[in-house]
């Protein structure tokens, strides 16, 4: 396991979306790594990095479902930001209005941490596609469910 750097962090893809389940809407946040880009970047170093960003925000194997706590803070309508235990940086996440406010209105978001490599700008196709229960089965995705941070960036937000 290698424990999340800035640079992990920059290089990242992450998606968002919605669904609405019997419990209320629930919010979801794909993280990947992209495709090795450097000789160094083998599918076994990428997993230990991705398992070290896993281990760093508390994710954990599907059926556990841990519980993350409160690291999610919203900038703006358009910007938010995942923080990670004993990390200097936070993972800077592109969201959308829609998104922002149902997390800003207290629903969980179950957050994935992919372990094997995905394509760049994971859409919301791509990242359904990638979230799929033979990955879960095979142990291939952590998760865990997380909240923002008491934020209303309606009022002026606050930053990072």
């Amino acid at each position: 396991m290698i424990p999340p750097s800035r640079a992990l962090l920059e290089s990242l893809t992450a998606a968002t979306w919605l669904e609405a389940h019997r419990q209320g809407i629930v919010a979801f946040l794909l993280l990947t790594h992209p495709y090795p880009r450097h000789p160094v970047e083998s599918p076994q170093v990428i997993e230990q990095r991705m398992l070290g960003l896993a281990d760093a925000i508390q994710a954990g194997v599907a059926g556990d479902l841990p519980l993350m706590g409160e690291r999610i803070v919203l900038s703006s309508e358009s910007e938010a930001y995942l923080h990670a235990d004993n990390c200097r940086y936070a993972l800077r996440i592109r969201v959308g209005p829609s998104w922002a406010h149902v997390v800003d209105g207290g629903a969980p978001v179950l957050v994935y941490v992919g372990l094997d490599p995905a394509p760049p700008a994971a859409e919301r196709g791509v990242a359904r596609d990638y979230v799929t229960a033979d990955r879960v089965n095979r142990g291939r995705l952590r998760v865990g469910r997380a909240f923002a941070i008491g934020t209303d960036f309606a009022a002026g937000g606050r930053s990072c």
